[in-house]
This record gives C-alpha cells, structure tokens and sequence, in this order.
C-alpha cells in the first residue's frame, strides 16, 4: 500500500510542472490574439469613417462653392447648396402637389410623410395639441453594422457643410431613415429638396454602403449618384 502511495504522488509531481507552465503561455496568447484582432477592428473602423467624412464634406464644399458662384436669379437649375435659414419666411414652404410631381421626377427614393409634432414650443398655438407636418423620408438597409455608421458620418458631414441638419436613424443595426424639412418652418422647403439631392449622391457614391441585396432590389439608388451630382455641380 505504501508502495502504491509512493507511485501516485510521484506521477502526479512529474504532471503539474508541464501544467502550470503551458496555462500561462495559452492564456498569454489568447489574450495576445485578442487584443491584437480588437485594436486592428477598431483602426479599420476609424480610418475608413475618417476618409469617407472628410470627402464627404469636400464633395459637399464643391457644391456649396458652385452655389455662390451662380447668379441667385437664374431659376433653370435647382440650388447646389441650402439658403440659410434665417432668409427664410412661410413663403418658401412648397405645396403638397408640388412635392409630389418633385419627388416622382428628381427624388423617387424619397417619400412624403407627415409626423406628430407637439407644440410645446410653438407660438399663438395651444401647447397641449400635435401638429402633423409634412417631411421627406427615405430608409435604406446598409450592408452591415460598420458600413451604417460610415454612411452616417458622410450623410452628417454634408448635413453639417451645408448647415441644414436632417434626422437620422439606425435601427435592427443597420437599417438606416433619413427625415429632412425645414425645423423653423415645420414644413419642407427648396432647401429640403436640394439636402435630399446631396444625400443621394454621397451614398450612391460608394455602393459598399448598401446591402447587396437591397441594392439590387433598388437599382435607382445608384442611378441617382449621376442626376443629383449634375445637379449638385451644375
């Protein structure tokens, strides 16, 4: 018996040493590879969001350029870039036909829609009421997580060039809806039409921001790069 003690105990010393030594380095580069792969993830992500905002917002610098440049007279092309908001008066509101016949022609991704808005901040109106208020949407499915949220920064960077700022929304991780009108008029305007244009020209621009399979469900969605990128330079 004292024998079989002696056995057990020496096979178990000669075991341990070899244990003890490969946990550490298993452990050691697991964490290693992991670290490695979320810090390569994590570059990727920032680099390609980088460059696709900051041409985003030249493309969109062009534009506001080619705007200034033109005579404000000449009514034969539309806008390359938003009036400032502070020209503007009810009077610049559109007419719901006419944003229809304009969406049909120019913008056949977009639809009108009208949302409950409280008037909570509205004045001579009663506080406790909604107000339904007409807008432009589109929703698109980009094709993952990463290529969602590069799109939203390029869409933002445009957003912030021209200084007419839609609403975004990314839901069931990437399933992204754009909604633009005009704010201080709770309406839609010229300006809503030309941001409209510019947003689908900078998405179009790069297909890799679309699902593969929505994009081919939706051709229109690149065709609409060539018409709103004359329109935009013209």
């Amino acid at each position: 018996r004292g024998g079989n003690t002696q056995t057990h105990s020496t096979h178990t010393h000669t075991q341990s040493p070899a244990f003890l030594v490969l946990c550490p380095r298993l452990f050691g580069w697991l964490l290693g590879f992991r670290s490695t792969t979320t810090t390569t993830t994590q570059e990727m992500v920032e680099s390609s969001v980088s460059t696709t905002a900051a041409a985003a917002t030249a493309c969109s610098r062009e534009s506001s350029e080619s705007f200034h440049n033109n005579n404000d007279d000449d009514n034969t092309n539309r806008k390359a870039a938003c009036r400032p908001c502070s020209t503007l008066d009810p009077s610049f509101l559109l007419d719901t036909s006419v944003l229809r016949d304009r969406l049909a022609h120019e913008l056949p991704l977009w639809s009108l829609v009208w949302n409950e808005y409280d008037n909570k901040n509205c004045d001579n109106t009663n506080k406790n009421t909604t107000t339904a208020i007409p807008q432009l949407e589109r929703t698109f499915v980009a094709k993952n997580f990463v290529q969602a949220l590069r799109a939203l920064h390029a869409l933002g960077a445009v957003a912030e060039a021209q200084q007419h700022h839609p609403d975004l929304h990314l839901t069931d991780y990437r399933t992204v809806r754009l909604v633009v009108w005009t704010h201080k008029l709770r309406g839609v305007t010229e300006n809503d039409l030309t941001l409209a244009s510019l947003l689908d020209a900078t998405l179009a621009s790069d297909p890799d921001y679309y699902s593969p399979k929505w994009l081919r469900e939706h051709p229109e969605a690149v065709m609409a790069h060539l018409s709103s990128s004359s329109l935009s330079l013209s």
